[in-house]
């Protein structure tokens, strides 16, 4: 009966995922990846084609450590045709995966009880950051669930539990190729964990005293293995390659923050009410996080942790101790982390924090009813499992209100929209074009990047090779960095509001999009985004001719 309570349980807490899936499947099929989704999908598609050795991008000039991501959505994205809708059905799968994991691995460090409570958080935490979230293939909110796995594989391995050393290798590599961010969280708690767990394994109190460690040692080591080769070659073949560019950039940048300020970012997370019970837990003006926390929170939640924490230590439950002992490393971890970032705090840098202060609460909870006297946990054992599998049910129904088939809800919907609006008349003027196809943008605003890297994709799609200048050789893949000696044609993007000034070089003309819309017209019963671009063409030109692509702006997305 427990048991089906449970598997009820998770498939009640898969129904957003299917509800969104069919969204996408109904009203998203003719969505265009935008931005940093573009990039993403030019590398996805390079698998197969091209070496792919390197994560996504990074503000500073490099990339982040590993191609793990792109490796996971790719056969998704093949299955369902190589079209960008694609990348949102492999955003889903991932995302299920990981609240299946959590699910299954609370189960076993603590029982249904405590699996039901873990799948309720979870769902919780995703219904907080939005409409778009569990279907996003941005980076910084694809780490967040698996983040949360991550945590409490590290307590299964502080229970001693040899069968999660693979599975942590495995989720923890993923999360950190991904995004740096939450790396030192990671790491900590990975050998929190793995110190408690040795100390259990030399005792006589083991959960499977038969464990083939050793085998499991050499599967983490395989797992480890071939999810750090492609980094590793990118190493071997450039002479030190990506790696050294990070460790040189963390040698030599000063960071911006403090400790003050880590502790500020952390501690609002832990007031009461705690900010991911509502909607949008980080909220941040032109998108920087950094004026959101020039105050500081009462962190209730984190004294709470410290004082059942301690409760549980005085009635003897060490599973419970050790699991409030990996949380409260967590987020002592992402205090220094957060105080190590160089430059402006985004929010995109943050994303994982909402769920480490939801675990607090939850670690909280599970010490404090762990350190009650028997008797009191047996009264009290049915009103708990009624009001778990009343959250259960109710947190994963309410997540439907934001699974809509409303098309804005979809991921970069302005973007997308707007290249859609040029993708017709811009196909139809380069047929015939010879390769490659030069793509260069003269709009400085962040929609430029996000035109440029959408229109290099949409080229991609329908068979020509396009290309970007080496300014951007950072930031897109190698694939599309122009090499040659000549290009077939240029396409030049420009927004709605500079295209009047701009001045046609001989033999170029406009080939979609019109200056003369204004912004917010009514187009096809919906509304011209603001990002619409308008596409000249140009003839094919020698290298030495080519025109300058301007660089865009330097604040770009993905940490």
């Amino acid at each position: 009966m427990h048991r089906l309570v449970f598997w009820g349980a998770v498939a009640v807490a898969l129904v957003p995922f299917v509800v969104s899936a069919v969204t996408v499947f109904v009203d998203g099929r003719g969505y265009h990846s935008f931005e940093d989704n573009a990039l993403t999908e030019l590398n996805v598609r390079d698998i197969g084609h091209h070496a792919v050795e390197l994560g996504v991008f990074n503000r500073f000039g490099w990339h982040h450590l590993g191609p793990a991501v792109f490796y996971v959505l790719a056969p998704v994205y093949r299955a369902l045709g190589s079209r960008s809708f694609g990348l949102l059905i492999g955003a889903l799968i991932l995302n299920a995966a990981a609240v299946v994991g959590i699910a299954l691995v609370a189960r076993r460090c603590a029982g249904i009880g405590f699996g039901v409570a873990a799948l309720a958080g979870a769902t919780i935490v995703s219904n907080s950051l939005g409409s778009v979230f569990l279907r996003s293939p941005w980076t910084p909110n694809l780490i967040v669930l698996p983040f949360m796995l991550v945590v409490l594989l590290s307590w299964s391995l502080a229970e001693g539990d040899t069968v999660a050393l693979p599975w942590a290798a495995l989720v923890a590599s993923f999360v950190v190729q991904l995004h740096l961010a939450p790396t030192p969280p990671i790491v900590f708690t990975l050998v929190a964990g793995l110190a408690l767990g040795a100390r259990r394994l030399r005792s006589n109190d083991l959960r499977d005293p038969s464990a083939a460690t050793g085998r499991r040692v050499l599967v983490t080591a395989g797992v480890l293995a071939v999810m750090w080769f492609p980094p590793f070659m990118d190493v071997v073949t450039h002479s030190g390659g990506n790696l050294q560019s990070v460790v040189h950039d963390f040698l030599t940048r000063s960071p911006s923050g403090t400790l003050a300020g880590g502790y500020r970012v952390v501690a609002r997370q832990l007031a009461i009410p705690p900010p991911w019970l509502g909607r949008n837990p980080l909220p941040h003006g032109d998108l920087w996080y950094g004026p959101a926390v020039r105050h500081g929170a009462i962190p209730w939640i984190g004294m709470a942790l410290v004082l059942a924490v301690v409760a549980a230590w005085r009635a003897g439950q060490h599973q419970a101790l050790r699991f409030g002992a990996v949380v409260a490393v967590a987020l002592v971890a992402e205090i220094v982390g957060i105080s190590r970032i160089a430059g402006p705090l985004y929010h995109w840098d943050l994303t994982y924090v909402p769920v480490t202060a939801m675990l607090a609460a939850l670690a909280g909870a599970y010490c404090a009813w762990s350190a009650l006297p028997t008797r009191t946990r047996l009264a009290w054992a049915r009103p708990a499992a009624g009001v778990l599998l009343i959250g259960a049910l109710v947190v994963p129904a309410s997540m439907l209100t934001v699974t809509s088939s409303d098309p804005t809800r979809l991921q970069d919907y302005d973007g997308s929209l707007g290249v859609s609006l040029v993708e017709r008349d811009t196909l139809r003027s380069l047929r015939g074009a010879k390769e490659p196809v030069f793509v260069r943008v003269l709009d400085s605003s962040p929609t430029g990047y996000g035109n440029l890297a959408a229109m290099v994709l949409l080229l991609d799609q329908h068979g020509f090779h396009a290309v970007v200048g080496d300014a951007w050789r950072s930031i897109f893949p190698h694939s599309s960095i122009h090499t040659t000696s000549a290009v077939g044609a240029v396409v030049t993007l420009l927004s709605l509001s500079g295209a009047p000034r701009y001045q046609p070089a001989p033999g170029e003309r406009r080939v979609a999009g019109n200056p003369a819309d204004k912004l917010n017209a009514p187009v096809g019963g919906g509304r011209l985004p603001p990002g619409t671009p308008v596409v000249f063409l140009a003839p094919g030109l020698p290298a030495g001719d080519l025109p300058p692509a301007v660089m865009g702006p330097g604040r770009r997305r993905n940490g």
